[in-house]
């Protein structure tokens, strides 16, 4: 089986992909351990036009991370919608897997390794360490979006680009949010809403709005902005106090 196998023939940038591989593959050969795709182009959320697709480039060891040399390969690779690459080391990862368990969690449980060793999708992720993220997470964004309200007052054009641009963080936080409640990891957004809707007793409609919003399938009618705006804060909220009354979770 190719390394390209597994993805989706027939979507748009399959062919920028796999000369993207094929450069890094060439370039970075020395201490090269693997090329993972993750992100919206793998998880189904990906909307074109506005979405990144991802790239980890992952090192053997922190001393193979040669910043000029980095630099000129992403100058051949960056170009919408291909993301600057996140390139880290095995070490690296393995040291900090208690500081950014979320971003670590949503990368390796949807991905796909182009090249390749599979390290990334053995990890292991603790629950203490994801709650204490996930709270963290929760609570800054839900008073950043509270500043952002203040600021804009009832601009629906600037609320509505602030509910849009706050899915990148949500979508993550609710997957963590799932994965400590249950034990598994899904990446299909609508089923993450609804089961945490149903185990939690809240409907987190406002929750699913931004989410149908971001994804073109809804269309918020003129001076309804403010009220969605007021409802995903309260959610937000909720989720805050949630998480807070997890804590002490073991795992």
């Amino acid at each position: 089986m190719g390394v390209f196998d597994n993805l989706n023939k027939g979507r748009p940038y399959e062919k920028r992909i796999q000369e993207i591989v094929g450069i890094i593959s060439r370039d970075l050969r020395e201490g090269l351990e693997s090329i993972v795709l993750y992100g919206s182009y793998v998880t189904g959320d990906f909307v074109p036009g506005s979405s990144d697709i991802n790239f980890l480039i992952l090192l053997r060891m922190e001393e193979d991370l040669q910043l000029d040399r980095i630099r000129d390969l992403c100058k051949k690779i960056i170009r919408r919608p291909i993301a600057e690459p996140l390139v880290l080391s095995e070490d690296y990862i393995n040291h900090s897997l208690d500081t950014f368990p979320l971003e670590y969690l949503n990368i390796s449980r949807a991905c796909k390794v182009l090249y390749g060793s599979d390290f990334i999708l053995n990890i292991k992720i603790k629950k203490s360490d994801l709650r204490r993220q996930c709270e963290r997470e929760i609570k800054s964004k839900l008073l950043l979006l509270r500043q952002i309200y203040f600021s804009v007052g009832v601009r629906d054009r600037a609320l509505k680009n602030s509910l849009l641009a706050s899915w990148k963080a949500i979508g993550p936080i609710l997957r963590g949010i799932y994965f400590i409640l249950f034990s598994e990891f899904t990446s299909y957004m609508p089923d993450v809403i609804t089961r945490l809707s149903t185990h939690l007793k809240s409907s987190f409609g406002a929750i699913r709005t931004v989410h149908e919003l971001k994804t073109g399938k809804v269309i918020v009618p003129k001076g309804g902005i403010e009220q969605l705006y007021k409802d995903y804060l309260h959610e937000f909220s909720l989720l805050a106090e949630i998480l807070d009354k997890m804590e002490g979770i073991d795992g």
